[in-house]
């Protein structure tokens, strides 16, 4: 359930991102940024972070538990 997650967490949060933003991740990952770089630069490029988290979340659950 867990990598489900991530997985799912992931993918929105890639799909948030501008262009640009996205060849910037890219380079974080090819570089093998620790987990709280990459974290950080979510944080500074997804806008409202802890409310886009909240929302995926719960998109997540509707989605496990067959809701949506």
């Amino acid at each position: 359930l867990f990598v489900r997650l991530n997985d799912f967490i992931n993918s929105r949060a890639i799909s948030a991102l501008s262009a640009e933003n996205l060849d910037q991740f890219e380079n974080l990952i090819v570089q093998d940024s620790s987990l709280e770089e990459v974290q950080k630069f979510m944080e500074e490029k997804v806008p409202d972070y802890p409310a886009f988290i909240a929302q995926v979340l719960v998109d997540f659950r509707k989605t496990y538990l067959g809701l949506a």
